[in-house]
């Protein structure tokens, strides 16, 4: 957000974009290790890792609403991919 704000829009881009990706690899890995590799019935999975889950979906959301406003071509997909982000955001 803060290279946005310094009118850095690619680079803010680019950051936004790779976190995206780190954070499709690790909330894809992180929820399937929770639900498909605990094998106890009561397994107590309700811990810090949600918080942290919830706070990386909002300041992605955040952030790609930022610089979307940077690309004309790009920015209604990236807006509604924004948006997709802030509502899962809320389902977590």
């Amino acid at each position: 957000m803060g290279l946005d704000l310094r009118d850095l829009g690619v680079g803010a881009a680019m950051f936004w974009a790779f976190a995206l990706f780190l954070w499709l690899a690790l909330i894809y890995c992180g929820f399937g290790v929770l639900i498909f590799l605990s094998t106890s019935r009561d397994v107590d999975i309700a811990h810090g890792g949600w918080l942290i889950a919830i706070v990386a979906t909002q300041s992605l959301a955040i952030l790609g609403a930022a610089v979307a406003m940077n690309f004309p071509a790009l920015g209604p997909g990236v807006f509604i991919l924004a948006y997709m982000q802030w509502g899962l955001g809320l389902i977590l």
